[in-house]
């Protein structure tokens, strides 16, 4: 009986092991650029990958129907994960960057502006939870459980709410170029 016991356990260890070490995290930690355009990620929302960030022509910071050929749903990180970063979308251009007020709260919007722009930060908090996890996106350095939610879907602006929410999660993805 012992030694079905331990049989058991060994089995049952090194299934945990395979998945553990099988696991794909949300974000390679190479994504952060140090120049505009070196690298160009996507951000899908854990909740429902179809949904991804979008910038429209008319500056706003919306989610939309993942579309692979648009420029719109592209975006580069310049800056690193402990100093923060500058957020851009490759059809906008190099002169804007994503913008919202730091700390951020409840609701509010993020933009794109020309001017002086946010810092952002990863919250990493829910990175390795078992249900739909991913990255917050927040102004906040201290993370204080705020991040960028797809706000109403499909269409819908990116304004600030809970990480609780796992539409404020992000799964960022690596762009490979032509």
């Amino acid at each position: 009986m012992k030694k079905l016991s331990l049989l058991l356990m060994v089995a049952l260890l090194s299934v945990a092991t395979w998945a553990q070490s099988n696991v794909i995290l949300p974000l390679n930690r190479a994504i952060f650029s140090t120049t505009y355009g070196e690298k160009w990620l996507r951000l899908s929302c854990c909740d429902n990958t179809d949904y991804v960030w979008s910038a429209t022509s008319s500056k706003e910071a919306k989610t939309a129907l993942l579309d692979t050929s648009q420029d719109n749903q592209l975006f580069c990180f310049v800056g690193n994960e402990t100093d923060g970063f500058a957020i851009y979308n490759k059809a906008l251009g190099e002169a804007y960057k994503l913008t919202a007020l730091s700390p951020c709260s409840h609701g509010e919007a993020a933009s794109w502006t020309q001017d002086e722009a946010a810092t952002w930060y990863l919250d990493t908090r829910f990175t390795e939870v078992g249900d739909k996890p991913g990255f917050g996106i927040t102004t906040n350095k201290e993370n204080q459980g705020m991040s960028l939610n797809m706000w109403g879907g499909n269409g819908g602006d990116l304004k600030f709410y809970s990480m609780s929410g796992a539409g404020s999660r992000w799964i960022v993805t690596q762009v490979e170029q032509q």
